[in-house]
């Protein structure tokens, strides 16, 4: 396995675990209601080959994407109709498909090579 792809499933698993724990915190904000199913069956998982391609797999319950949109809600003291979404799931999908890109563009440096170069040989 090449240092590169190393440093790819790397950045991928690292953006995995920061997407489940910030989506969980946001969960657990926003959600008032029975939340546990909607937090535990979130996971990631990371695949690739040998070359530099990789695959960050985002699994979790199809209702969360519906939870996300917006929808009128009526206030019952004032009468009054907003739109209302839990901002769950695209701000933090999207988000961490931006930070993948701009980590792959521009983390991997000698520094960062010199270090998984080092760490494959004490294995």
């Amino acid at each position: 396995m090449s240092i590169e792809s190393i440093f790819v499933k790397r950045i991928l698993k690292d953006e995995g675990k920061r997407l489940v724990a910030g989506q969980g915190a946001a969960i657990a904000k926003r959600v008032k209601f029975h939340s546990y199913r909607l937090d535990r069956d979130r996971k990631t998982e990371v695949t690739g080959g040998n070359d530099l391609d990789g695959n960050l797999k985002f699994s979790h319950p199809n209702y969360e994407r519906f939870l996300d949109i917006k929808r009128k809600v009526k206030n019952k003291k004032t009468n009054k109709v907003y739109t209302r979404s839990l901002r769950i799931h695209n701000r933090f999908v999207f988000g961490h498909y931006q930070a993948i890109a701009t980590r792959l563009m521009n983390d991997f440096t000698e520094e960062v090579r010199k270090d998984i170069r080092k760490e494959s040989r004490g294995k």
